[in-house]
C-alpha cells in the first residue's frame, strides 16, 4: 500500500531534523588506566567522585583515586555540522545518488507489540531499475530475477514497515 504524501512527510520530517536538530556529544578529558579499572572504577563511578569533590571542593577522595584530570561534558551539536561534510544539501536526502531526479521511497509506521510496547518502523528503498540505471541491462535483469525468486523487494531497501529488523537492508 503506497500513500505518496507519508513519503514526502516522512522526507520532510527527516531533513527538517538534519538541518535544525542537535545530537549529544561527550568531550573526554583523561582515562581510566588499567588499575583504576582492576579496582572496580568504571566511567559512572569516576564521575560520581568527581562530582561529589565538585560540588564539596574537597578533592581527597578524587586524588586518592587518580581523578585529578578527569573530566566528562556533554556538549550539544548541530547534526548538519557533525555527521555530514561541509556544504551538504540536507534536501538532497530524498533524491537517489545518479538517479537523474528519482526519488527514494520512504515511510514510517508507528505500531504496538502484542504486550502493548510501541515499535517504529521505517522503510526507504529503491528499485533496481532507478539504483542502477545505466550499468548493465541483464545483470540488473538478473538480480531482479533473483530477489522476485527469494520473495525479495528487487531494488536496494533498508527497514520495513511490515516487520520490526533494526533497519536491516537486503544488501547482505
Amino acid at each position: 500500500m503506497r500513500n505518496e504524501g507519508k513519503y514526502t512527510a516522512s522526507f520532510d520530517t527527516l531533513i527538517e531534523f538534519v538541518k535544525t536538530q542537535k545530537i549529544p556529544f561527550i568531550m573526554k578529558e583523561g582515562v581510566l588506566n588499567d588499575k583504576q579499572l582492576e579496582d572496580g572504577l568504571n566511567e559512572r563511578k569516576a564521575m560520581a567522585i568527581v562530582n561529589k569533590a565538585r560540588k564539596t571542593g574537597n578533592w581527597a577522595e578524587a586524588k586518592a583515586a587518580g581523578l585529578e584530570n578527569f573530566k566528562r561534558d556533554t556538549m550539544w551539536v548541530a547534526i548538519m555540522d557533525t555527521i555530514f561534510p561541509k556544504g551538504f544539501d540536507a534536501d538532497s536526502l530524498r533524491y537517489v545518488p545518479f538517479g537523474n531526479g528519482a526519488q527514494f521511497e520512504m515511510a514510517t509506521k508507528n505500531s504496538t507489540t502484542k504486550s502493548g510496547a510501541p515499535i517504529y518502523l521505517l522503510e526507504v528503498k529503491t528499485p533496481y531499475d532507478v539504483y542502477l540505471n545505466g550499468l548493465d541491462q541483464q545483470e540488473i535483469a538478473n538480480m531482479k530475477d533473483l530477489q522476485i525468486k527469494l520473495n525479495k523487494y528487487p531494488g536496494l531497501m533498508v527497514g520495513s514497515l511490515e516487520t520490526p529488523n533494526n533497519n536491516a537492508g537486503n544488501w547482505e
